[in-house]
Parts: C-alpha cells; structure tokens; sequence
C-alpha cells in the first residue's frame, strides 16, 4: 500500500511541477533579466548623478573663493591705506557689511602690528610671528590659509586670504590686508549638495590633510574624515577623480564620486576636494522594488498554478491513479474486480475501459490457473518431499553396514553395497534380479510378496563364489517412489553361528570329560574297596 501512495503523490507532483514550470520559469527569466538591466542603468545613473552633483558643487566652491580672491585684489590698493587709522578702519568696517563672505578683516602694518580690525579689541596686538604674515610681506600675490579656527573670527572655521599692498612707485610693502573668508557659503553648498541626495547619503568637503571642511555635521569640521585611511579617499586627496563602488567602515555596500577641485584663476583648488557617498540599498532601491514584486507576484501564480494543478489532477489524473492503484493491486495477487468509472469519451476513457475488460478477463483466467497451479504445486511438493525422503534413505542405506534391497513389481529396484557383498554379486547383477533369482540362492520357498506381513528370518545363502553363510532375513512393505514395494534387510550373521556351533561343540566335550571324570572316581572307589 505504500506504493501506491508513492505513485499517487508523484503524479500530482509532476502535474504540480510541470504547471509551476510552465507558468513561472519565463516569467523569472525575463524578471531576472529586467533586474540586472535595472541594477545595471541604475548604477550608471547613479554613477552619473553622484559624478554631476561633486563636479557641478566643486565648481561653485571654486568660483566663490576666486571671486573671493579677485575682491581682495581689488581692495588691496595702496591709496586706500594711505589715510589715517581711523579712515582705515571705517573703510574696512564698510567693506565687511558690504560682503557677506567676509567675517573679519585686518590691517597690518610691515611690523606685523594691527593697525585696524573688525575686531577692535585686537588693534594694536602683534602678527610678527605669524609665518603667513612674513611670507605674506615677500610676496607680490595673496598668500591664503587654509580653513582654520581664526582669533580675529571669535574662533569661527574661515579661510585666510592675506594680500600684500604694495606701493606704486616703490614696490615696497607698506601694509598687509589680512581677511577671513567665512566657510557659510561653502558649507550651504555643501549642506544644499547633501540635502538633494537620497537619504543616507552623505556629501564631505576635505582638505590636503583629510580633516572635513564641510558636512552634515558641524562638530566634525576640522577633524579627519574617519574613512581617510580608505584607498578612495586617498585617491581623492592625491587628486584623483572618479566613481567608486566599496564597503565603508559600517560594512554598508555604497557607490562614491569623488572630485578633486581644480581651481579658477587665482585660486588653485588647495587640494580640496569633495566625496558623495549614496548607500547601494537605496540607489537600487527602484530595482529591489522591482524584485519584491516579481517574489510577489511568482508565488501568487504559484499559489494559482498549485490549485489549478490540484483541480486538474483530481479531474483526469484521478482515474489514471486509479488504473495504477487496481493494476499494483492485480500485481500483488488481489484479483477482485473493481471497476472504475469514468464518462468522458477521450483517451482516458477507452484506457478505463480497457482495463475493466481486461480485469475481468484476467481473473475469470486466474482463477483457473490458481487451481491448476495448486494441483501442480502439491504434487511438485510432494514429489520435493519423496525425492528428499528418497535421497536420506539413500544417504543413510550406503553408509548402513546391513544388506538393503527394495522389490517393486517382483524386480530389483535397488540394493546397496553391504548386500552386493553379502550375496557375493555385483550392483549390476543385482539390478537384473527378480524375486526368484535371489530366492535361489536362499530358500526357494521363500514368499517375497507385497502384500504379505513382515518377516523376520534366520536362513542360509549360497554366494555366487560357493560360500555358504548364515543372514538374518527381514521383509516389510514400504512406499518407493509414490508406489507399493517391499524391503529387505538382511545380516551376516555367519560369525555369530560359527561361534555358537564351536561354543556348543566345546560344551559337549565338556560334558564328556565330566563324565569320564566321574567314571574315574567311580572306578577309584570300587578298585579301593
């Protein structure tokens, strides 16, 4: 029976498996093949979008800080500071309302002493020591510093541009215009940049040295970027400009831009540079959508194709398991007719007719070969069992020291070796005999018949060599090969007589001498007297 389950189960689960094949093989195939193409252009696009977004953002930095550059040139003009100290410093004190990406602003005299400041309360201090300043005073260009916490800014992140002025007709230094660019700007543009990127990306703008000038958190400005140790970060502070796709320091998959500023005209980019990072979770987010759905949407016609299966199973696999289910039956000897039904006139259906007819006719058949098989097996079994009975006897008989011969029909049908050398004849010979050849040899008036009593016999055989010895006769009635005969057993018990005839010879000399013996006595007494 466990069979048959197994032939049920495995229809229905080759109908369930041709259907699902059918039905989603293509559709995952093509929904396997429109999420690489997805995957693939929106990397590309992403790639694209995050170069655009660096490059166009690196742009704009550098052309603030030229024009930057250029408005100090053009407020660097010695006649300016020709005045006294406090025309100085209310010029510069309407120079810093008049910009904003002014934060401080400072004049210098060639001692290094501030003349005039935004800052007033840092007039008068000293600049001497600064090396900004001195290289400052032997240069004819501005001299910048990199973003810094400045004193005359209150400690704010600005950028240092520091132009000498130069008199026109000496061409000496007569002062230092020292200005302190405020990062605001820098790091709106760089907050806007972050802003308009998915969420969980992240836009940074370094210096040479790898310390963030602007991000998403202002703590972190002028602290080292924690990825500086990442190759993609190296390449970007050796400028180098390009996409690349890494595990950061969270083990997230993310895709990076990089872009090395480049500079416009006076400013030559410091070796700046700004990196986007966009996580691959949410740049592929479209394509993970895509394939979300195509999950969905493969186990709803899953889900569909499994009951179709199942309804189409029950209709035309039913019938087919049912022909299975009667076929092992037959196999397995239950030759009761059940008949299947089955209406639809199509193949299946001269299939169930077929086989009811042929169930039927199968065991009208069987059971007449089940009782000529029976008949057939009993006598088989019986003749096994004679053949065994058979071959013990003869195992037995050949190594019995007593003469065997079996009688069928007045003729000798076996013999073994002990009575081939009692009679003094060959197994041939014997095989040749009929009861009155061996009856010649003993006593012909021996009756050697089926049907009579056992006998049991002592009498004299005369050997075929001359030799008469004295056997010990029996004869019963058996069954030898499934019919009526008789077996002999004889014994050589010629020793024994001659030993008894010798025994009774010395008893009777025995007596004699006895009597002589009394006699002399006798005689002894009388010859006394």
């Amino acid at each position: 029976m466990e069979k048959k389950r197994t032939k049920k189960t495995s229809l229905r689960r080759k109908l369930l498996i041709y259907f699902l094949f059918l039905s989603l093989v293509p559709m995952v195939i093509v929904g396997s093949i429109a999420f690489l193409i997805t995957i693939h252009q929106l990397e590309q696009s992403t790639q694209a979008h995050l170069s655009h977004l660096a490059r166009d953002c690196g742009w704009e930095i550098s052309y603030y800080v030229s024009e930057v550059y250029q408005d100090i040139k053009r407020h660097s003009k010695p006649d300016i500071f020709r005045r006294d100290s406090e025309a100085i410093q209310k010029h510069i004190v309407d120079l810093l309302e008049a910009h904003y990406y002014y934060d401080a602003i400072s004049v210098i005299d060639v001692k290094g002493t501030i003349i005039a400041c935004t800052r007033e309360e840092l007039v008068g201090q000293s600049r001497a020591d600064q090396a900004w300043f001195r290289r400052t005073l032997q240069s004819r260009n501005i001299v910048p510093i990199d973003a810094y916490r400045a004193e005359s800014a209150a400690g704010r992140v600005v950028l240092g541009l520091n132009a000498p002025i130069v008199d026109e007709e000496s061409s000496e230094v007569i002062a230092v215009l020292a200005a302190r660019i405020s990062m605001d700007h820098i790091v709106e543009r760089v907050r806007l940049l972050d802003e308009r990127t998915l969420p969980g990306n992240h836009t940074y703008l370094l210096n040479r040295r790898g310390e963030i000038l602007a991000g998403p958190n202002e703590s972190d400005f002028l602290k080292r970027y924690r990825l500086y140790d990442f190759p993609v970060v190296q390449d970007l502070m050796a400028g180098k400009t390009g996409i690349t796709r890494y595990k950061n320091d969270r083990n997230e998959d993310v895709i990076s831009a990089q872009h090395a500023l480049v500079g416009d005209r006076d400013f030559d980019g410091w070796g700046w540079g700004i990196i986007v990072t966009e996580p691959v979770s949410e740049a592929f987010k479209a394509a993970y959508l895509i394939r979300n759905i195509l999950i969905a949407v493969v186990i709803v016609i899953a889900l569909f194709a499994a009951v179709f299966s199942i309804l189409i199973s029950k209709r035309f696999s039913r019938p087919i398991i049912e022909v299975s289910d009667s076929a092992m039956r037959i196999a397995h000897g239950d030759m009761k007719v059940t008949e299947i039904r089955y209406d639809s006139p199509d193949e299946i259906g001269d299939l169930v007719t077929a086989f009811n007819t042929m169930s039927v006719d199968l065991q009208t058949t069987t059971v007449s070969r089940d009782l000529l098989a029976k008949e057939i097996t009993e006598r088989k079994r019986a003749e096994t069992a004679l053949r065994e009975s058979e071959g013990k006897f003869r195992i037995l008989s050949e190594q019995s020291q007593l003469g065997i011969a079996i009688i069928q029909n007045r003729l000798f049908k076996y013999a073994n070796i002990a009575f081939s050398e009692i009679v003094g004849c060959s197994m041939e010979e014997i095989l040749l005999w009929k009861t009155g050849d061996f009856t010649r040899l003993t006593d012909p008036a021996l009756s050697l018949e089926q049907e009579q009593e056992e006998i049991s016999r002592q009498i004299q055989i005369n050997t075929r060599g001359g030799e008469v010895k004295w056997i010990e006769f029996y004869a019963n009635n058996i069954r030898y090969s499934g019919r009526k005969a008789e077996m002999i057993t004889i014994i050589d018990i010629t020793g024994k007589k001659k030993a008894e005839e010798k025994a009774r010879q010395q008893q009777q000399q025995l007596i004699q001498l006895d009597k002589l013996a009394s006699l002399g006595v006798l005689v002894a007494g009388v010859a006394h007297e």
